[in-house]
């Protein structure tokens, strides 16, 4: 059985809406006169300056903890994410140096066994290909793109934009 608390939160926070927004304002307008610091963040793309200001805000105002703590995250999976999970290891495991292209993978698929890792739609479209690898390599440059940021078996792929020659140079990162 439950247990049972003489406080009905959700009752309590609507009576009292007004004081508690008060009071987040006041935190807020406090940790904005203070400069906003922040503190850093493990995440390295957009999500790591939201990150850190939360977690500035949150340490300014005294609370304890770490705002989206590793140690605290679930890690949410989609049934597509079995797909791309499998083929992250597996690039995980390949010969691919710290940064790569579209362009570096769909060699790679060439010589090594990488293909059979591929998730189904890329896999269905390697093998429709037929040598001819510059359709594919745009059609991984766009699945990246979708995929990019999707934590699957504990990796993700980030896009760290574009080099002098503006192709898309991509990062596979662990958790």
């Amino acid at each position: 059985m439950g247990r049972s608390f003489k406080l009905k939160l959700p009752k309590w926070a609507e009576d009292n809406r007004a004081r508690i927004i008060h009071a987040l304002l006041t935190i807020a307008r406090g940790w904005m006169v203070a400069g906003r610091p922040v503190t850093s963040s493990s995440w390295q793309d957009s999500y790591d300056d939201y990150v850190a200001g939360v977690r500035g805000l949150l340490d300014f105002a005294g609370f304890d903890g770490t705002f989206d703590d590793s140690a605290t995250q679930g890690e949410i999976v989609a049934e597509d994410d079995d797909d791309l999970g499998e083929f992250l290891r597996a690039l995980d495991e390949a010969p691919v140096a710290g940064t790569f292209t579209a362009a570096d993978i769909t060699h790679l698929l060439e010589w090594s066994n990488l293909s059979l890792s591929l998730p189904t739609e890329l896999r269905e479209k390697w093998e429709r290909c037929n040598g001819s690898h510059a359709g594919f390599t745009k059609a991984l440059g766009k699945w990246l793109k979708a995929n990019e940021g999707r934590f699957a078996d504990g990796r993700k792929i980030i896009n760290l934009g574009k080099d002098r020659n503006k192709v898309t140079q991509w990062k596979l990162v662990t958790s």
